[in-house]
């Protein structure tokens, strides 16, 4: 049991160390063929990406074969120093590179770039500016290439002029007409009335209910005059209503005064004779 078990173990690390092996060899084929392509097409950026995959899986001959490769595209990419300024030579701080629109990562730096040799188109970006582009051609190998790029000086808007005062209107003012005060008058005389009619009335009949009311003595004239204050009561309190939503509406049409008034303007003008004329419009 225990030379079964020993034997079934090395057989699963031997099988595991092939894969990995053909993992390995396949990782190193494929980088070591795409990296000699990209030196040929002069993409030496990408070609640096395949060649560190080559020279972490490829054995040999092969390996060296990377080795030389990385030399040389070292040696061939170009650099750029970029100086981001405004017109008076106050530098900025850029907070976006595009090169030919693929935006640099947030990991690499904005002014010191590694590209590829060429001509190539910049693109800057700095808060609150328009962005600026900017085209530059680099040989191959040429390094610390400075490109400045300048941005306009941020234009301040002159505060907007105040309004002229011909075209200022006068404040509206209400005015509340003689026939509101009058009817208001009215209503408030109404209301006070009404209410005393009918709380005299009330007050009328409690003494009666407590009196000739026991036996069923009222007289028809003690009971006509409970009647009549109550009559009179409410049509004084309905008057009352009505005169006051009457005032409201006068109150409302009223309309307000000064509303087609504009403060004078001040002006001088020319006159045929050769003068000018001043005054108030």
């Amino acid at each position: 049991m225990r030379v079964g078990a020993f034997t079934l173990g090395l057989g699963l690390i031997v099988a595991g160390a092939r894969a990995d092996e053909a993992l390995r060899n396949e990782v190193c084929a494929g980088s070591y063929e795409r990296a000699q392509l990209m030196m040929k097409n002069r993409k030496l950026i990408d070609a640096g990406r395949e060649l560190d995959a080559c020279l972490a899986n490829c054995p040999g001959a092969l390996k060296r074969d990377c080795e030389k490769w990385s030399a040389e595209q070292t040696h061939a990419l170009a650099s750029v120093e970029l100086e981001v300024r405004d017109e008076k030579g106050m530098a900025l701080r850029a907070a976006r590179v595009e090169v030919d629109g693929r935006a640099l990562s947030p990991d690499q730096s904005l002014t010191s770039l590694t590209i590829d040799p060429g001509t190539h188109v910049l693109r800057v970006t700095v808060l609150g500016r328009d962005a600026q582009e900017v085209t530059v051609a680099l040989s191959a190998g040429e390094k610390a290439r400075r490109v400045a790029v300048v941005f306009a000086s941020m234009k301040v808007l002159p505060p907007s002029p105040p309004p002229s005062p011909s075209l200022l209107k006068a404040p509206r003012k209400r005015r509340i007409p003689a026939t509101a005060y009058v009817l208001g008058g009215v209503a408030l005389a109404s209301t006070i009335v009404g209410g005393a009619l009918v709380l005299h009335g009330i007050a009328k009949r409690s003494e009666l209910a407590s009196t000739c009311g026991v036996n069923g003595g009222c007289s028809p004239s003690e009971l006509d005059g409970v009647r009549a204050e109550w009559l009179w009561g409410g049509i004084a309190l309905g008057t009352g209503g009505a005169a006051f939503g009457v005032a409201a509406l006068v109150f409302a049409l009223t309309p307000p005064q000064g509303a087609a008034q504009v403060v004078p303007a001040h002006a001088k003008m020319p006159t045929p004779y050769g003068f000018w004329v001043s005054g108030t419009w």
